[in-house]
């Protein structure tokens, strides 16, 4: 909705702004969702529906109907058996990717894995694949696919590794099945490109390369 801001705090409330109504808590709760995790973390977003946020933490996700008076919630995706996680396997990031298809699928990022979900069917998720990254990815971008035969392609990026990742994926609407389209594919670091460009002032050379190995996000 225009005019319209989430936010967490790490003690586990979740806020929305309004531009008319002002400041207005959601939900509160100090603890994990679905088991005990001592992180911190919490993460919002809006969802396909302009009136149900989601909202997520180390262990899982789930929808925040803000209709309701003492608020709704229903769980999107947790880290279990259902989504095939690994032991030891954390949520680090989620994205909305309403922008590639009507359909309003998101994605979410754990240790190990990726995850394409639909908010329609809940719980079970549409695409994994393990990424196979150093470091968990908690940077993404995605650029949708303007037609029915071109792919989405979600571009994953890691903090300490400077890993950058590309992965594309078709389907995940209407009749078509989601499916990864091709293997991914690692993409050099800034740092790995310095190379490739002609050595001009080795001083400014030297004080540049140090400075790109400084791990970056964004």
């Amino acid at each position: 909705m225009p005019g319209e801001v989430a936010l967490c705090t790490r003690s586990g409330a979740l806020y929305l702004w309004n531009v008319e109504l002002g400041l207005q808590r959601l939900h509160q709760d100090g603890q994990t969702m679905f088991f005990c995790d001592p992180s911190p973390w919490r993460c919002s977003d809006f969802t396909a529906h302009p009136l149900v946020l989601s909202y997520a933490d180390r262990t899982g996700m789930m929808g925040i109907d803000r209709r309701v008076p003492a608020g709704h919630h229903f769980e999107l995706f947790k880290v279990g058996s259902e989504g095939d996680c690994q032991q030891g396997e954390r949520l680090v990031q989620t994205r909305y990717l309403g922008q590639a298809q009507p359909y309003h699928p998101r994605h979410g990022g754990a240790d190990f894995s990726m995850y394409v979900l639909d908010e329609r069917f809940p719980m079970v998720p549409l695409l994994r694949w393990q990424h196979m990254m150093r470091r968990p990815p908690i940077y993404s971008h995605l650029l949708p696919g303007g037609g029915l035969q071109r792919t989405h392609k979600l571009l994953l990026g890691a903090y300490h590794s400077q890993e950058l990742l590309l992965v594309q994926y078709a389907g995940g609407g209407g009749g078509t099945p989601c499916q990864l389209w091709g293997n991914p594919r690692k993409l050099s670091s800034i740092s790995e490109c310095l190379p490739h460009f002609p050595l001009q002032v080795p001083a400014c050379h030297s004080a540049l390369e140090q400075r790109l190995a400084v791990p970056t996000a964004g």
